[in-house]
C-alpha cells in the first residue's frame, strides 16, 4: 500500500506529484484548457493545455482549476486531478488506496485545507495530509546540509513563504502573497508609465529574467510592445538600472519580512536563526544575484537551493518515509 503514497505540491503556476514508488517527478502546468465558443467543453489539461492556447489563442480560454490553495471551480479541479491521477496510477485511486501529503501556504487557512481534504477524498485518495511548504522544503535543507537552524524562504509565483527554525522544528511561519507573478505586473506598469509602451505579462516575465540584482546594473535591455499613442509596434531600450529599482521594490519587501521576524524572536533564538542564516527557493530564487541582495539587506547569509522550484516537491518526497506520514 506504501507504493501508492505520494507528494502534491499545489503551485499557483505549476502541480508538482511525485509518487514514493518511483520517485518520477511529474510537473504539469496548473492550466485547463476551454473551448472559447462552449466554455462548458474542457479540451485539455496541464502542459496540453498551454500548447493547445499557443498554437490558437483565439479559440482557448485558459483557466486555472487551483490558486493559492483555492478551488476556482469544482468541475475544472475534478477534471484536471482525475486527469493527473490517472497519470500516476488510477487504480490507487480507484480503490482508495492512495495517501497524500500536500503541500500548502503556511497561511493557508483550516477552511481552505478543509475543502481541499474533502475534494481529494472525493476523487479516490484515502487519506490527505498537509504540511506547510517551508517545512517540506527544510526536509531537504537539513538532509543534504545537516542544518537545523535558519530561515527558509519559498518564493513562487504568487506567494513567499517564510518559516523559522530552531532545533529542525519549526517555530513561526508566515505568507506573503507577492511573488514573481506580481513582480511581473509591476514591471509591465513602470514600462507602461516611462515609456507609453504596452507589453504583456509574458514578455513582462522575460524582461525580469534579463535584470540582475547584482551591483554591476550597466547596459540596457531593448523592450518590444506596443504603443500606446500610434499602436504601433516600437522596440526601445530600457537601463537596466531603473529595472533593478523595480524588482528591488519588491524584493525589499521579504527582507523586510525576514527582519521583521528575526526581531520579534528572543535573543536566543535570533541568534539562532542569524548563524543558520537564510536558505532560499522557489521559482524567484533563481534571479540572478537574488540571494546576495536579500544577504546585503539582511546581513544574514544566504543559500541558494539549487533545485529552484522543485525544492519543496523533493522535501516532501523525503517527508513520506517519516513514521508520522507512514502512520
Amino acid at each position: 500500500m506504501a507504493n501508492f503514497d505520494l507528494a502534491l505540491d499545489l503551485g499557483s503556476d505549476f502541480i508538482n506529484v511525485i509518487a514514493k514508488a518511483d520517485d518520477v517527478l511529474i510537473k504539469q502546468y496548473n492550466l485547463i484548457a476551454l473551448n472559447k465558443q462552449d466554455e462548458s467543453e474542457i479540451l485539455a489539461c496541464g502542459n496540453t493545455a498551454a500548447k493547445l492556447y499557443k498554437n490558437n489563442p483565439k479559440k482557448i480560454k485558459l483557466v486555472r482549476p487551483l490558486e493559492e490553495c483555492n478551488i476556482k471551480n469544482k468541475d475544472w479541479f475534478n477534471c484536471y486531478f482525475n486527469w493527473l491521477f490517472s497519470i500516476i496510477n488510477a487504480h490507487a485511486f480507484e480503490n482508495q488506496n492512495a495517501r497524500i501529503l500536500c503541500v500548502v501556504p503556511s497561511g493557508a487557512s483550516s477552511n481552505e485545507k478543509k475543502t481541499l481534504e474533502t475534494a481529494l477524498v472525493n476523487l479516490g485518495a484515502k487519506t490527505v495530509v498537509f504540511v506547510e511548504s517551508p517545512k517540506a522544503f527544510a526536509k531537504i535543507v537539513q538532509q543534504e546540509s545537516k542544518v537545523n537552524n535558519g530561515i527558509m524562504v519559498d518564493v513562487g509565483s504568487t506567494i513567499a513563504d517564510f518559516g523559522c527554525f530552531v532545533g529542525g522544528q519549526m517555530i513561526n511561519g508566515c505568507s506573503l502573497y507577492l511573488g514573481g507573478r506580481q513582480i511581473d505586473v509591476g514591471i509591465k506598469q513602470f514600462v507602461q508609465e516611462q515609456y507609453n509602451v504596452h507589453v504583456d505579462l509574458i514578455t513582462a516575465e522575460k524582461i525580469k529574467k534579463q535584470c540582475s540584482m547584482l551591483n554591476n546594473n550597466v547596459g540596457q535591455i531593448f523592450v518590444e510592445g506596443t504603443n500606446f499613442g500610434n499602436h504601433r509596434l516600437e522596440k526601445i531600450e530600457v537601463p537596466v538600472r531603473n529595472l533593478y529599482d523595480v524588482v528591488a521594490h519588491y524584493v525589499g519587501k521579504y527582507c523586510g519580512i525576514i527582519k521583521s521576524m528575526v526581531r520579534s524572536s528572543d535573543v536566543d533564538t535570533a541568534e539562532k536563526l542569524k548563524l543558520g542564516g537564510i536558505y532560499l527557493c522557489g521559482g524567484l530564487s533563481q534571479l540572478e544575484g537574488i540571494g546576495d541582495y536579500i544577504s546585503r539587506n539582511t546581513e544574514l547569509n544566504v543559500k541558494v537551493s539549487p533545485y529552484g522550484s522543485n525544492a519543496v516537491i523533493y522535501g516532501a518526497r523525503l517527508m513520506l518515509d517519516d513514521k508520522v506520514f507512514a502512520r
